[in-house]
């Protein structure tokens, strides 16, 4: 199993006035992060069917996605890796999406260096990547944070508690906040994070 940190260059589906604007303030190449847990579709199934029922929301939506990622793929062989990415983009709620080698649209392929540089996340234990995809899945479908994106520039003084949540993200906060729960740069304020941040923390 693989967690990588996805970054996208403002290229692509990303090749916008704005998100060129975006990586020219932030110092850097990037304008967009998100999470990639790549794992053959044998530990796909058997992760996401493990959440016990004190789990709640989590155990739903893990299962839900999990009958989804069936049907799609029910003739592909066990062994085969499923990328599954999980990411907070501009006028939407947090989403997953599976990446495929033929798609149509490039953001929904396996990542192309042209477009993206990933970065591989050193997990102690099988424990820690069923933390991160836990909280993934808990915090599915909350929105985009504007405004919080526009002002991450602003200083922010404090931590939130260990257990809480923001009610909304922005792509590279919400990241972050998934690496903080396995116990990674808890000195970092996600809120103040951008993607060029994230690559200079990681890197």
């Amino acid at each position: 199993m693989v967690l990588e940190v996805g970054l996208w260059k403002s290229l692509g589906p990303f090749d916008t006035f704005f998100n060129k604007l975006v990586s020219s303030i932030t110092g850097g190449p990037f304008c967009h992060a998100e999470v990639c847990f790549k794992f053959k579709k044998s530990k796909c199934r058997d992760m996401l069917n493990s959440y016990d029922n004190g789990m709640g929301l989590v155990k739903k939506r893990a299962e839900n996605l999990w009958t989804r990622i069936d049907s799609l793929l029910k003739k592909v062989p066990d062994e085969t890796e499923i990328p599954l990415v999980f990411y907070s983009i501009w006028g939407n709620e947090n989403n997953v999406r599976l990446l495929t080698s033929n798609d149509n649209f490039v953001f929904n392929r396996f990542y192309d260096k042209e477009y993206t540089k990933t970065i591989e996340i050193k997990l102690k234990n099988e424990a820690d990547y069923r933390i991160a995809l836990a909280y993934c899945l808990h915090e599915l479908h909350k929105p985009y944070d504007a405004f919080g994106a526009f002002t991450f520039w602003v200083p922010k003084f404090t931590h939130r508690e260990d257990g809480t949540y923001p009610s909304k993200y922005f792509c590279s906060e919400h990241v972050m906040y998934m690496l903080q729960q396995i116990g990674l740069h808890k000195n970092v304020i996600p809120e103040c994070v951008t993607p060029n941040d994230l690559h200079n923390i990681l890197t």
